[in-house]
């Protein structure tokens, strides 16, 4: 079931209930929708990137660059494992005409590695302007619904295994370099770290939520156990 993706894609069907949308900054919300089985409010909390307690005098909640590289690549074995038992026609199933399949969430995860992470982060240690990029246009170019999940697994993993040694080589000089966003300001690169784990996430919640959407219709009255 290949499609193109419009601006809808992004939308996360974890239950009929559930989406989330990302703006090109990188920002992420989600929310409630009426209509079909609610998902339980414990993960709904989970979604709504709600902050941390604060914490104490002097200290932070922040990650370390090597506790960032540790989450970065848990990420890798999480959809290794979603790809490899979804097979390519399982990772090309769309749960609607205008929302993303899994390959296509590979394929903007490995867009933002290259653009919005990686790339920014190489850029403002290099001192250079940060760009915006239009994730919808680079989306349609890229086609990824119809490649082969096992080619767009060996592409997101080729970026990421660069991109952890830059992360665990970073020093706390880089940390505080900083760039101007054309959309959202000034970014530091100790800044795109944490999101860099949060969008990480969101994504693959997308993922998982598409494979839940695929299995909904056909659980019939296990259907009424959602959100326990």
């Amino acid at each position: 079931m290949c499609c193109t993706a419009s601006r809808s894609t992004r939308r996360v069907p974890t239950a009929p209930s559930c989406s989330t949308s990302t703006s090109r900054s990188g920002a992420h919300r989600s929310s409630s929708h009426k209509g079909g089985p609610a998902v339980a409010a414990r993960s709904l909390r989970s979604l709504t990137g709600a902050p941390s307690p604060e914490p104490g005098p002097g200290r932070t909640n922040a990650l370390s660059p090597n506790q960032i590289a540790a989450l970065l690549e848990s990420t890798c074995a999480l959809i290794e494992g979603e790809i490899n038992a979804l097979g390519d026609e399982g990772a090309q199933w769309h749960p609607a005409p205008n929302e993303w399949c899994v390959n296509e969430c590979v394929g903007h995860l490995i867009e933002a590695e290259r653009r919005g992470f990686a790339g920014r982060i190489r850029d403002m240690i290099a001192g250079k302007s940060l760009v915006a990029w239009d994730q919808e246009a680079v989306a349609r170019e890229r086609k990824d619904c119809a490649r082969m999940s096992l080619s767009l697994w060996m592409e997101f993993m080729g970026l990421r295994h660069d991109s952890i040694a830059l992360v665990r080589s970073l020093t706390a000089a880089d940390l505080e370099r900083s760039g101007e966003h054309p959309e959202v300001g000034t970014l530091r690169v100790k800044d795109l770290l944490q999101e860099w784990v949060h969008h990480d996430r969101n994504h693959t919640k997308q993922i998982l939520a598409v494979v839940q959407a695929r299995v909904y219709p056909d659980m019939g009255n296990a259907q009424k156990f959602v959100g326990e």
